[in-house]
């Protein structure tokens, strides 16, 4: 199977504990995705909690130049736009598109966008928890602030596509208005159905309808405590979500953002990036056809970086 995954947090977790690309102890390495026949992956670099904005700048610059790195070393693509997607592809290597998870880094200087456009950022959550001075994430009721829709305007100009997962419903809705607005895409790379589990991090369907109306797509996150109220989950709880969504809005919009090392729990039987043939299985299981699977496991996120990137 191909497999194209919206995001992961291994950049930083390998900066972190410096081991390579191509075989390590994370969720995400070149090993790992061995079995599969193209592989595409976001890789975001997080905002790390324990830091504050301008360190995480800086650290951004430094994890961006140690991937890039890694990458060179393993054989694998460090891939700015579609172009570079498909020569990733046609020479048998891994394509991974660089991202940044929660813009607050960027300390109020809007400017700081056009660097991580010249590194190749092109996905950019916006928030990750709290407020910023860009708006309020999930675990808030604030919306967008003036600044916040400078950067997204920013974005839709520049070619970074802005990530709506964390965000509040407030914000979330506001950025969809403006995407309307611009007739740009918005995403959510890593977000589940709130109607199946209830966590404040999921969707609801208004806001995934909103998503699909822009043209976006969202990725399945498969942190188990997202796709169960429970906190216990596997590969048929994860595709409950996707058939969920189905049903919204169909199979054209609709992708994996698994997630991988920024998680502390997965799916019972997706440990890693190696085992999401298990959720290939659950979706046939579920009644998707293999058109439909395989839309969902690569060709949506595919289609949407050659349309969008």
């Amino acid at each position: 199977m191909d497999c194209f995954d919206l995001h992961c947090d291994t950049a930083a977790v390998l900066y972190n504990i410096n081991e390579p690309l191509a075989c390590n102890g994370c969720h995400v390495s070149l090993e790992k995705t061995a079995a599969y026949g193209r592989y595409g992956q976001l890789a975001a670099i997080w905002s790390d909690s324990r830091f504050g904005n301008a360190e995480c700048w800086d650290r951004f610059i430094a994890i961006s130049d140690d991937f890039a790195e890694r990458a060179k070393k393993a054989g694998a693509a460090v891939c700015f736009d579609a172009l570079q997607i498909d020569e990733a592809f046609d020479a048998g290597k891994r394509a991974f598109i660089p991202a940044v998870e929660d813009a607050r880094i960027l300390c109020g200087d809007i400017k700081r966008l056009d660097v991580m456009r010249e590194r190749g950022v092109r996905f950019l959550t916006l928030v990750w928890s709290g407020e910023t001075e860009l708006g309020g994430a999930h675990n808030t009721e604030a919306g967008l602030t003036s600044f916040g829709e400078r950067v997204v305007d920013r974005c839709f100009g520049i070619g970074i596509v802005p990530d709506l997962s964390h965000a509040s419903d407030a914000m979330a809705a506001q950025v969809i208005e403006l995407a309307l607005r611009r007739g740009r895409p918005v995403v959510a790379t890593h977000s589940n159905a709130r109607a199946l589990c209830g966590h404040r991090r999921n969707l609801t369907d208004d806001l995934f309808r909103g998503i699909i109306e822009t043209g976006g797509i969202v990725g399945l996150n498969l942190y188990a405590a997202f796709l169960c109220d429970s906190g216990e989950a596997d590969s048929a709880a994860a595709a409950e979500h996707i058939m969920h969504w189905r049903s919204v809005g169909g199979t054209g919009h609709i992708s994996v953002g698994a997630d991988f090392d920024g998680i502390d729990k997965t799916p019972a039987d997706i440990r890693d990036a190696s085992e999401l043939p298990a959720l290939e299985g659950a979706l046939l299981r579920a009644g998707l056809d293999r058109k439909e699977t395989d839309a969902v496991l690569f060709d949506n996120a595919y289609a949407f970086m050659r349309a969008n990137l």
